[in-house]
C-alpha cells in the first residue's frame, strides 16, 4: 500500500494540530533528504524510545 502526501499538506496538518508554525518546513525537508547518514534520527530515535518503554511495561506486567 502507498500513500502520497505533499509535503506542504502534511505541514499544515501537524501546524494546526499542534498550533504551532513550522516556518520553513520545505527548506528542512530538502536537508533530511540530502543527508547521507541516517535522514530519519530523530524518528528513529523515538521509535527505538517507545520500543523499550513497551518492552519496560511488558517486563513490569509479566514480574507481578
Amino acid at each position: 500500500m502507498s500513500i502520497e502526501a505533499d509535503i506542504r499538506l502534511i505541514a499544515k496538518y501537524f501546524e494546526d494540530l499542534f498550533h504551532i508554525n513550522l516556518g520553513n518546513f520545505y527548506q528542512t525537508y530538502l536537508e533530511l533528504r540530502s543527508r547521507k547518514i541516517n535522514p530519519t534520527k530523530f524518528l528513529d530515535a523515538l521509535r527505538e524510545t517507545l520500543i523499550k518503554k513497551m518492552d519496560e511495561q511488558d517486563e513490569k506486567l509479566l514480574s507481578l
